[in-house]
């Protein structure tokens, strides 16, 4: 089923949906398992989130975030 829906899709699409899978993951075991992921578990999900959000908003503001934190990191 998946290789016959990535070929109407863009790719920009599949990585997105790629990179939430975590995510639902721990929300579908959260559901239909009752398990809990604790404090780490759930600091795990936002970062990916977070993560997520980050790549896939082109603005100025998360391009020029994103180049300063590298810019940390890479002068040093």
């Amino acid at each position: 089923m998946q290789p016959i829906a990535q070929k109407y899709t863009t790719v920009e699409s599949t990585g997105f949906l790629f990179s939430l899978e975590p995510v639902f993951s721990a929300i579908f075991a959260f559901i239909f398992l009752n398990e809990n992921m604790g404090a780490q578990g759930y600091f795990g999900a936002w970062l990916i989130l977070l993560g997520v959000l980050v790549v896939n908003t082109r603005s100025e503001f998360t391009e020029n975030f994103v180049n300063k934190f590298f810019n940390l990191f890479i002068s040093k």
